[in-house]
């Protein structure tokens, strides 16, 4: 699969989308590089703004850059190993890339609140 988006209204998470509207995106990255080096990843997320790792293969990131965007610049120095997740913590979404079909559907099941009750 090659990515996907799960959006939440944002409220008890992050700021509303009014709040963030021009202004800095809290992007938290995850990766698992397997068939790539991670050089190329890490370079561009810190050319999209300021950003620190947080543990190995996690980066905090304030950036303009939108989530589609940040996911979509960051896949192209993905292999075919290798996962990508990126949270948007400032408007309550989240995106993934290079994961299999279940895995897709159990992440998209899980990020929908609506899913969430249901399996609780």
């Amino acid at each position: 699969v090659a990515g996907h988006e799960a959006v939440k209204p944002a409220n008890g998470f992050g700021r509303s989308a009014d709040e963030a509207e021009g202004g800095i995106n809290h992007i938290i990255v995850i990766a698992d590089m397997k068939s790539r080096s991670i050089n190329g990843l890490e370079e561009a997320i810190y050319n999209m703004g300021q950003a620190a790792p947080v543990l190995p293969q996690v980066w905090l990131l304030a950036t303009t850059h939108r989530l589609n965007a940040v996911r979509n610049t960051l896949v192209q120095k993905l292999g075919t190993l290798d996962t990508l997740f990126v949270v948007d913590a400032t408007h309550d979404k989240a995106a993934w890339s290079n994961f299999g079909p279940e895995s897709d559907s159990r992440m998209r099941r899980i990020w929908d609140r609506g899913g969430a009750r249901k399996s609780a």
